[in-house]
């Protein structure tokens, strides 16, 4: 059988043009004797899943420093929520109303970063088995 380049219309290996697209396809192999291509994907995946997942770890690490930063500002001005009165009760509870959000912001952007660093690790893992798969079929045609 041939593929046609154009239209992907499978054919005769025989025929020298396509009989969907009329192009001609007198140079085209036939499926069974194209060799398939050796394709990048173990390294690729390899790479770019060590590389997000590091990246994806070191951002969740940062945001737990983030975290526990603003957890710190929050547990030194809610003691001074109860003395205050006024404004400054409104600006205090302001305050703490913010670093309330940023520190609901902060847990959820690490649970993200976290499932990041987990897409990434599972691509790095699936290109080290293709690769060792990709290897073990070349030893196999090595033997024959």
């Amino acid at each position: 059988m041939k593929k046609c380049p154009y239209c992907y219309s499978l054919m005769n290996n025989d025929e020298t043009m396509c009989p969907k697209c009329l192009k001609d396809v007198s140079n085209i192999n036939p499926i069974s004797e194209i060799a398939p291509t050796d394709y990048k994907v173990p390294f690729y995946s390899i790479v770019f899943g060590a590389i997000i997942s590091l990246g994806s770890f070191i951002a969740a690490l940062s945001t737990r420093k983030n975290y526990e930063n603003y957890k710190k500002m929050h547990d030194e001005l809610y003691p001074q929520l109860d003395g205050a009165t006024g404004s400054a009760k409104e600006q205090l509870e302001k305050q703490i109303g913010d670093l309330i959000i940023n520190m609901k912001t902060c847990a959820y952007k690490e649970i993200t970063f976290y499932i990041l660093c987990a897409a990434g690790g599972i691509a790095f893992i699936t290109g080290i088995v293709l690769l060792i798969i990709k290897l073990i079929k070349k030893k196999k045609n090595k033997a024959k």
